[in-house]
């Protein structure tokens, strides 16, 4: 069981008194002096144990080996100018984790699908946490009639002594159903609660969750469809004081409440299905095409053929009648060598379906069965596709080849694989069905969060209430009640492999019942996102840009609020936001990694006074930067009158950042009345660089200079720091 020993100190001497502008050096009383110190001494004594190889003996492997003990003595003095404290803290730590592999705890039902009859994981732990503390201040109090500055104890400074337990499961109850659980509990051993000569303690905190996660596999190339809910219930035991008959009462009361919340994702891969369409009907076309032409060459032969069999017949002076027989036998042997033909090439047809099918369903299976282990990605480390005949490799990585054409690729990953038709094939319908994929995958998801707040109850609600279902308490009983939905939808157009955009559509709505009930509304759309990859090689810049991207953005959003149902808001905020209007990112000159953006955004903001209105109006606009730039390297020196050479390997790392910021906020009210609340730019430059001398030693630079003006107050505050530091590992 090993044991660390530690002792830690620091001392630190401000130049002024505390709370005071006056030197410390001009004090006279050296016990003040010395008191105007901040100084603080720490022992401690940390230990573990646990058992780090498995043994062999089933017993010990359940029950010494999931087992961890861990454990800290700590004995602390912190002394401030006002203040003093003093702990001593004894903490100690039990672990009990049971783990099984999921195929050990499930058995299959059919194909790919198990059913899992025990969790996969159970992890226990029970902390001990006892902590004596001393605390006073330095205060000047009336004693004895005569006022003295002195320690005098703080108050509401008590000694704790509790005890945690948590315990939590993992549970793959089918292949695409998955369990979990935590029950978390805090007990306060200075409150004595006995069962028989134990004390358990009082139960002062209580925390549940249940979490639920269904991710189906069948028709995930068609539809693309995940849920999740979770629910967490938690109760904390207050102490509250009451008057009664005149004099007042100290008595524990609950507060708590439960927090419910439901998620659903759908994607329709209509991207990857048109894809796929287009590129079979190319395929097919293909296929069909090169047939034709090779019927039209063997007819073509045929004829030729013919003309020098009847020249063959005359030169060997077969009669018409034998010549007839012996063309029949050829064309049967023909019609035969077809069929066999035929025959093959249906057989190996179906055979490669099959073997596309088998490979399909088990890469299927193997990712998003949670009882078949790590999941490796078919398209990872070099994998050779079958169906596109070459290297599929990422979106931006070059041409992907192709077995039907030169050109002819799928490109684009989540949002569904846009397609490329080959250059050298105008297939009309797939070129119709492929301009159709260019439109990514749709995906739509819904979430929804309700929860139920209470005060100063002497029961604990029923099971219903702590899972969060909605109307299982009276409504008397909750002080507070919410209800949040939110849904968004998601798709996009890829243009070309270089010219990409996402567009996004949300709508929230949240609903608050309280003593002060509200309603709030939020709508943002359109959110557009254009990004333009490459360009360095549409202007000529490849020499000098490399990894090149624009992109802008725009987004507007509409939201209000107000009571509850209402029929005219309270408040509405309008506003729109170039995020950014331009923004670049690349690398010049290969080295220089380079991220440069330009946004604005605008907001006015309505609130319905009754007799009149309020509108405030938000403008900002923002211009940021960053240069950075990395060199390693490796150099040496030879020692003086001697032939050794010592080597050092080096590494610098330089940045510059800058930022500029305007903004400019306005209110006008009552009368017309006009007012600026906000008016003035910030614009700052940090710079910083770090040497990496070898792996044990490095230094830096940073700086920052930075400017604040403010037009309203003809105000400002200029700021220039600077530091160096040193790091070496000893």
């Amino acid at each position: 069981m090993p044991v660390t020993l530690s002792r830690n100190y620091s001392l630190g001497i401000p130049r002024f008194r505390a709370n005071s502008d006056l030197l410390r050096e001009s004090i006279d009383a050296d016990s003040t002096r010395m008191r105007e110190r901040n100084e603080s001494l720490t022992y401690a004594a940390d230990f573990a144990y646990s058992m780090k190889n498995p043994p062999k003996n089933f017993f010990l492997l359940n029950t010494f080996y999931r087992t961890s003990i861990s454990g800290r003595i700590e004995s602390a003095e912190r002394n401030q100018p006002t203040s003093r404290d003093s702990t001593f803290t004894i903490r100690g730590t039990y672990n009990y984790n049971l783990g099984f592999p999921s195929d050990k705890v499930s058995f299959r039902l059919f194909r790919n699908y198990r059913l899992g009859w025990f969790p996969s994981t159970w992890n226990n732990s029970i902390t001990y946490n006892n902590i004596n503390p001393r605390s006073e201040n330095w205060e000047r109090r009336l004693v004895d009639g005569q006022y003295i500055s002195y320690w005098f104890p703080r108050q509401g400074v008590l000694p704790t002594e509790l005890l945690t337990t948590d315990s939590n499961i993992n549970w793959a109850l089918t292949s695409d159903i998955n369990f979990t659980a935590r029950l978390n509990t805090k007990r306060d051993l200075k409150q004595k609660v006995m069962w028989k000569d134990i004390n358990l303690g009082k139960l002062t905190d209580t925390m549940q969750d249940f979490g639920l996660n269904y991710n189906p596999n069948f028709l995930r190339s068609v539809l693309n469809f995940t849920a999740s809910g979770s629910t967490r219930f938690n109760e904390v035991q207050r102490r509250y004081y009451t008057h009664v008959d005149g004099a007042q009462v100290e008595e524990y009361q609950s507060d708590g409440g439960s927090n419910r919340s439901f998620r659903a994702n759908v994607s329709l891969m209509n991207a990857t299905l048109l894809g796929n369409w287009a590129q079979k009907m190319t395929r097919n076309y293909q296929s069909r095409k090169a047939r034709q032409d090779q019927e039209k060459e063997r007819d073509k032969d045929k004829g030729k053929d013919e003309d020098k069999d009847k020249e063959k017949d005359k030169e060997e002076g077969l009669t018409e009648e034998d010549a007839k027989k012996r063309a029949e036998e050829e064309r049967l042997k023909e019609e035969q060598r077809r069929k066999d033909e035929e025959k093959w090439r249906e057989e190996e047809k179906l055979k490669e379906e099959e073997r596309l099918k088998q490979e399909a369903a088990f890469w299927e299976g193997q990712q998003h069965d949670p009882f078949a282990g790590d999941y490796k990605d078919p398209f990872a480390d070099g994998y050779k596709d079958d169906f596109f005949g070459g290297d599929f490799k990422d979106d931006f990585g070059g041409d992907m080849k192709d077995g039907f054409g030169d050109g002819a690729s799928y490109h684009g990953s989540d949002p569904g694989r846009a397609y490329v038709p080959p250059k050298d094939v105008k297939y009309f319908p797939a070129m119709i069905v492929g301009y159709l994929s260019k439109l990514k995958n749709i995906s739509a998801s819904y979430q929804n969060t309700y929860t139920m707040n209470y005060t100063r109850k002497e029961e604990r609600p029923p099971f219903a209430f702590q899972i969060g279902l909605p109307h299982s308490v009276d409504p008397s009983f909750l002080d507070a009640t919410g209800n949040d939905n939110t849904f968004t939808l998601s798709s996009g157009i890829m243009f070309s492999r270089q010219l990409d955009s996402v567009i996004n559509y949300s709508y929230t709505i949240n609903k608050r019942y309280s003593n002060a009930s509200n309603q709030n509304t939020a709508v943002t759309f359109p959110d557009i996102t254009l990004s333009l990859m490459e360009f360095e090689k549409w202007v000529g810049l490849s020499k000098y840009l490399s990894a090149t991207r624009l992109n802008t953005g725009f987004q507007r959003s509409q939201r209000a609020s107000g009571n509850v149902d209402w029929e005219q808001p309270k408040q509405i905020t309008d506003g729109y936001a170039f995020n950014p209007v331009i923004g670049f990112a690349g690398t010049l000159f290969k080295k220089v990694t380079t991220n440069l953006s330009f946004s604005m955004a605008n907001s006015t903001n309505e609130t319905d006074m009754d007799t009149y209105t309020i509108i405030k109006q938000n403008q900002t606009r923002a211009l940021n930067g960053n240069f950075s730039y990395s060199f390693r390297g490796g150099r040496g020196f030879t020692v003086p009158f001697t032939k050794k050479m010592i080597h050092i390997n080096n590494e610098l790392t330089s940045s510059l950042s800058f930022v500029y910021e305007r903004h400019f906020d306005d209110t006008t009210g009552r009368e017309g009345n006009y007012q600026v609340e906000r008016d003035g730019t910030r614009i700052a430059f940090t710079p910083g660089a770090s040497y990496q001398f070898n792996r044990d030693i490095r230094g830096g630079l940073t700086g920052t200079w930075e400017k604040t003006t403010d037009r309203r107050r003809d105000d400002g505050v200029r700021i220039f720091r600077i530091g160096i530091w040193v790091e070496v590992n000893l």
